[in-house]
């Protein structure tokens, strides 16, 4: 949090049940910020990376999986265990009646990713119940990209403090990009079109750390009973000044090399 910021005894209990206090070791100096103007050198695209979409997933990504032939086309939600290098994807249902699947059934899925939402299909080969429910899938066939977001979303996990509906606390920013951020609070804070404002902690040029307050709209709710905190709140940003967007962009920039 910046320098002299106070916390209430609710908000000490929030950030400390989530982070464990750490002091940083001498002679590991702060990573500088790039310059206005600056990126970072990218190889070019290949002519196969505009030949067909790539599944980009992170850890913990959200699936639906739904049967590709029957009367039931209701999706189950299901969490990514992870990828194996040969293709096949290890995932956990979320909802117990997720594994009446069976090996051999062709399945369609749609995936959450941090620049786009997928959609593919696969066939289930095998199900697990110990030591806990899970799945595997064959590496996925038909890959479309359904949609892109306009900027990519970096994984962190930063506390942050909010403001909506005169309602203000302690929530945590699990994503973030310059047009939007995701932040899960433990109850429900409002509905899809409240104006909500959040301040994220980020690092000065000084190596100190300053306030960055965010404004946005609310666009969805998610609730995942599994999470802590459960409630996850999606938020378009607002347009900013120029000098606090560079300042954003350059926060990204930092955490997305040490993500």
């Amino acid at each position: 949090m910046p320098a002299g910021a106070s916390l209430d005894a609710e908000e000490i209990a929030f950030l400390f049940a989530r982070f464990a206090p750490a002091r940083r070791a001498d002679g590991d100096a702060p990573r500088a910020a790039p310059r206005a103007g600056e990126a970072p050198e990218a190889a070019a695209p290949s002519e196969a990376a505009f030949a067909a979409p790539r599944l980009s997933l992170p850890a913990d990504a959200t699936l639906g999986l739904r049967r590709r032939a029957g009367s039931t086309r209701q999706m189950s939600r299901f969490r990514l265990l992870g990828v194996h290098p040969a293709g096949p994807l290890f995932v956990r249902p979320l909802q117990p009646r997720a594994v009446d699947l069976t090996p051999g059934e062709a399945i369609e899925a749609m995936a959450i990713g941090q620049s786009a939402v997928y959609w593919f299909t696969a066939f289930v080969e095998a199900v697990a119940f110990e030591p806990a429910p899970y799945l595997i899938l064959s590496a996925p066939g038909k890959l479309k990209r359904v949609r892109e977001r306009r900027d990519t979303r970096v994984a962190v996990r930063r506390a942050a403090r909010y403001v909506l509906s005169g309602v203000q606390g302690m929530g945590l920013v699990p994503d973030l990009s310059a047009s939007g951020l995701s932040i899960a609070a433990d109850r429900e804070l409002g509905k899809a079109g409240e104006s909500v404002r959040v301040t994220l902690p980020v690092a000065a040029g000084d190596g100190e750390v300053e306030a960055l307050a965010l404004a946005g709209t609310l666009r969805g709710l998610t609730h995942q009973p599994e999470a802590a905190p459960a409630w996850l709140h999606h938020v378009a940003l607002d347009a900013m000044a120029e000098a606090d967007l560079m300042r954003l962009k350059a926060a990204l920039f930092d955490w997305s090399l040490s993500a």
